[in-house]
């Protein structure tokens, strides 16, 4: 019974520590012809209510053997509630110098 105990306790604080926030904002984008050239824009809007919470901002991109590169950049934007903006470019690693993906 000990060990049945130890157990389930294991197993709930693994269950616990797993949980993720949802997403507050999902946008999908397909790239056509398996080619994104740099005059494609891809850009979406978002309002953020509660400016005090910090946030984690993330980008999931699929690729594969076909894309040549091992990084991708973003040029982002934001524009904050008293109306500063912040522009920055993200170098964003794809590959390990050996050419496996991250």
């Amino acid at each position: 019974m000990k060990h049945y105990s130890l157990i389930l306790l294991v197993l709930s604080l693994f269950l616990l520590s797993s949980c993720e926030e949802e997403a507050l904002i999902y946008r999908d984008f397909e790239i056509e012809d398996a080619s994104w050239k740099s005059s494609d824009v891809k850009s979406f809007n978002f309002e953020m209510t509660d400016t005090i919470t910090r946030r984690d901002f993330r980008i999931h991109v699929r690729n594969d053997q076909e894309y040549p590169y091992s990084n991708m950049f973003l040029f982002v934007e934001l524009t904050f509630p008293n109306g500063k903006r912040r522009i920055d470019t993200l170098d964003c690693p794809l590959a390990t110098a050996d050419g496996r993906w991250l």
